[in-house]
């Protein structure tokens, strides 16, 4: 059964840009879908997007629904155009300024805070650029105006787009 998607790529520069931008946006239909993600497909050109890039994904029928995935493989061909395999980190986010503890005048860093997810099993994490924060750091994030203090765990993923 094929639906609507809206996915926005490139969501990491959404951090430092605006993600409404039309450019930024692209329609497609669902192949199928998990809990853990989607098949998208695209029988046009679809957009440019690379394995290992983070994407936005709003349903287009329930617009309080917007997840962040990360792109896992690609594929392309005559007969089903592009299809893109794309992984559920997770079904929200919230956009935070992080910086290291005790540095006030540090550059504060644009990044998705993504809440637990028990559906598919996800502890609370933060996504940020790929290399200004490393484990066992102490932070001072602001989401929507409050401040708090928190202590990075494990990575979970890095690549040359994020940090997770």
């Amino acid at each position: 059964m094929l639906h609507d998607l809206e996915v926005e790529s490139e969501i990491a520069a959404w951090a430092d840009s605006s993600i409404h931008s039309e450019k930024a946006r692209t329609l497609c239909q669902t192949v199928n879908e998990s809990a853990g993600g989607y098949c998208m497909s695209w029988h046009d050109d679809g957009p440019k997007v690379k394995v290992g890039e983070l994407v936005g994904v709003q349903s287009t029928h329930e617009e309080s629904q917007f997840g962040i995935g990360v792109i896992r493989w690609l594929r392309q061909d005559n007969i089903s155009g592009l299809q893109v395999g794309v992984e559920l980190m997770s079904p929200a986010s919230q956009a935070c300024k992080a910086r290291l503890k005790g540095q006030k005048s540090a550059t504060e860093q644009r990044c998705l805070l993504l809440p637990e997810a028990k559906a598919i099993k996800t502890r609370q994490s933060l996504i940020a650029p790929p290399l200004p924060f490393h484990a066992g750091e102490q932070l001072n994030i602001t989401v929507d105006g409050e401040a708090q203090e928190i202590r990075l765990g494990n990575i979970i993923e890095a690549n040359s787009a994020f940090c997770r």
